[in-house]
């Protein structure tokens, strides 16, 4: 706090860093760990939903095998007392799960075999079979793999608007630590102008108590304004420093000793406010809450279809085609499999119906509920968002009323406060008059510039509730 008291008496304090609000904010949006956090957040989504979209990927499938067998032949025309036999073979797939909730699978295998065994036509053989078989639920069951998807986009769209309102909380917090800093520098601006006047009005004050014209008692008054200033300058040295490490923090930057940043921004007070209907139509399209709560009741109504679907009897569809092949060596089984001289196919059904169902009815029961529930948040939802424009809309109007009234009450301020130096000078007027109004206009310039900052929250909750404080993902 020392290095404000050596600036106030003319010794360079520690260096100050020129820092806008817009670097302010952009700043704490690359380097606040929270806000990465949130980041990191919405990453491990996107990677689930890759996860959950990735079931649908093909995956390919390869086998390899290899025996031999030694076995007492039990047939007198073999000739052998044993027989040997040796076996190879290797087969690959292509399985795919399917978005209706079936599945299919393209297969090909190929198996080669040799035998001492006399009751064989060929003790040598090879084998191949290429077929395609597919299964898909009719009823109970094809809906899943839409809900899975569709749930899955859903949540990460919540992820995002959730980020997107850490965001937001994020630029806030980022604007009332930097107002709060412009504050405390403007404080104790103040503060400095408070003292030095009281000074001169100290030394104003022993001039005329040695030349008569002042007693002791008003020389005691200025003494006692001046320690007052120089303790008001203290504690508002004290606070700049407290500000000047909360802004850090929410820029995630490390605190120095050395270094203060220097806000250059000031308030703005803007011309016009923008009106209730407007405000109002914004938000019902870009409110962050709302938005999240109509993605609930999505998701909610996306439960009862999968509820009611999985309440349906399973009824399945199953069906495969393939071709085959055998002979001596691979070339001929291959030339027969691909000139599908032996083909086989086959289609079937299946019907599941549970006889109770009670798990089937709860499930439906309780994704009907939490449709409703959801429901009845939307509405909620929706009153709590016309009350929240309604409240930004008229915290702006007051704030900026508050501006012009404390801008009035300033001018008056300065205006009284010259007229009692005048008068103190002309030897008309106490100083105890000279303090009062130099208390007074220092009182209602941090009024001033305290609703000045107000009104710069006002229009950034307003901001927020419109769903306007961040640029449109689209």
């Amino acid at each position: 706090m020392l290095w404000m008291l050596l600036a106030g008496a003319g010794v360079a304090g520690p260096a100050r860093t020129p820092l806008t609000l817009a670097d302010a904010i952009a700043t704490a949006l690359a380097s606040n760990l929270e806000h990465q956090q949130a980041a990191l957040s919405l990453d491990r989504r996107r990677a689930e939903v890759l996860g959950v979209l990735g079931q649908y990927d093909p995956v390919l499938s390869g086998a390899v095998n290899t025996g031999a067998s030694t076995a007492p032949t039990n047939a007198a025309i073999d000739g052998t007392e044993e027989i040997v036999s040796q076996s190879a073979g290797w087969s690959a797939s292509v399985d795919q799960l399917l978005p209706s909730g079936g599945s299919a699978s393209l297969y090909w295998s190929e198996s080669f075999s040799d035998s001492n065994s006399a009751n064989l036509v060929s003790a040598s053989t090879v084998s191949d079979r290429v077929a395609l078989a597919v299964s898909q639920p009719l009823l109970g069951g094809w809906w899943a793999p839409i809900r899975d998807v569709r749930g899955a986009a859903l949540s990460l769209t919540d992820e995002e608007l959730d980020l997107r309102a850490a965001t937001e909380q994020l630029v806030l917090d980022t604007s009332a630590a930097y107002w709060r800093l412009v504050s405390a520098g403007e404080s104790h601006t103040l503060a400095i102008r408070s003292r030095e006047i009281a000074q001169q009005s100290l030394a104003d004050a022993r001039e005329r108590f040695d030349e008569g014209f002042a007693g002791s008692g008003d020389v005691h008054q200025v003494e006692r304004a001046l320690g007052t200033a120089r303790q008001s300058e203290v504690i508002a040295s004290a606070e700049v420093e407290a500000a000047d490490r909360a802004l850090r923090r929410a820029l995630g930057q490390p605190v120095s000793p050395t270094a203060l940043l220097d806000p250059v921004d000031r308030p703005q007070v803007p011309d016009a406010l923008p009106g209730y209907e407007e405000v109002l139509a914004e938000a019902q399209r870009s409110n962050v809450t709302w938005r999240r709560q109509q993605l609930a009741l999505e998701q909610a109504r996306l439960g009862v279809k999968a509820a009611r679907n999985a309440a349906l009897p399973d009824l399945a569809l199953t069906g495969a085609v393939g071709f085959s092949g055998l002979a001596s060596h691979a070339p001929a089984a291959r030339q027969q499999l691909e000139g599908g001289t032996y083909r086989d196919w086959g289609i079937g059904a299946s019907l599941s119906v549970p006889l109770a169902g009670r798990p089937i009815r709860s499930a439906l029961e309780t994704a009907a509920i939490d449709r409703d529930v959801a429901l009845l948040a939307l509405e909620a939802a929706e009153e709590d968002l016309v009350l929240a424009v309604q409240a930004a809309v008229r915290a702006a109007v007051t704030d900026r009323l508050r501006v012009s009234l404390a801008e009035d009450t300033v001018r008056v301020a300065k205006l009284a406060l010259e007229a009692d130096q005048e008068l103190s000078r002309e030897g008309k007027g106490s100083t105890r008059d000279v303090v009062l109004s130099l208390e007074a206009l220092d009182q209602v310039q941090v009024e001033y510039l305290q609703a000045q900052i107000d009104l710069q929250a006002s229009l950034l909750e307003l901001r927020r509730v419109a769903g306007t404080l961040l640029p449109s993902p689209g």
